[in-house]
């Protein structure tokens, strides 16, 4: 997912094909409308990277499930073979629950099972809307790039991308005002619209800073939560050598 700043290498496996969950692992699953006999892929997101932790195959009622052995709170990518795809957070013990209709995966995809998963998933649903009709209009644009509407057709939806970009920008300085200590917290901080961050690490520093602040206390030495501390860092040793190359 280009939108995401994939932050992280696996350390969990999954032991999808066992009848029962060990005790102290997590459990995902899904039951999805019109998914009988759908191919569901996991992957865990990393610092380093993204990796394949298994694939499974639906039932006929559409339900599939991932035993997770997983050591710490961490992020997955559940996804289809053909792209589509959400992340969901999840914890040793936590069982996540995920609903929907095939056809309208990821958009209206609902999770629970805990409130961080909940939250991230209430994030993603509310991007996944914006991020449509961005990419709707970009391919009325491309339609239009050799003809004579195409000049009047991007006056009118520079205002559109605009409010598009400020309803993002909204949501997720909201969500994290109201939720800093939430693990959902680090994706909605690293979220972008393509390459741009719709919360810039150095002009909405205060949001980095305060995710860093609540996520250390409850979850201290977690990878994810110390991977954000050490872009921080970054940020600000850059900030400062920038600021000395200019005296």
């Amino acid at each position: 997912m280009k939108s995401i700043r994939t932050w992280f290498l696996p350390l969990l496996l999954l032991t999808a094909c066992h009848p029962h969950t060990p005790e102290g692992t997590a459990l995902i699953t899904g039951k999805i409308a019109g998914g009988q006999g759908a191919v569901w892929i996991l992957e865990e997101l990393d610092p380093m990277g993204a990796a394949v932790l298994d694939t499974v195959t639906a039932d006929a009622g559409g339900s599939f499930r991932f035993p997770v052995n997983a050591t710490e709170a961490g992020f997955y990518i559940l996804k289809t073979p053909d792209g589509r795809m959400t992340i969901i957070t999840a914890k040793p013990g936590d069982t996540i629950r995920v609903t929907g209709d095939l056809t309208r995966f990821p958009g209206e995809v609902t999770v629970d099972g805990s409130d961080d998963a909940r939250l991230l998933s209430e994030f993603y649903r509310h991007a996944s809307r914006n991020k449509a009709l961005s990419d709707s209009l970009q391919s009325v644009l491309a339609y239009h790039r050799d003809d004579s509407l195409f000049t009047p057709l991007t006056l009118k939806f520079d205002s559109i991308f605009q409010h598009i970009w400020d309803d993002q920008r909204a949501f997720n300085s909201q969500f994290i005002r109201k939720h800093p200590s939430s693990f959902a917290s680090l994706v909605v901080v690293n979220y972008s619209f393509g390459t741009r961050p719709v919360l810039s690490p150095d002009s909405d520093r205060a949001f980095y800073l305060t995710v860093d602040s609540a996520l250390s206390i409850r979850y201290p030495g977690n990878r994810h939560v110390e991977y954000n501390k050490k872009n921080i860092a970054g940020y600000v040793r850059r900030e400062q050598l920038d600021r000395g190359s200019n005296h």
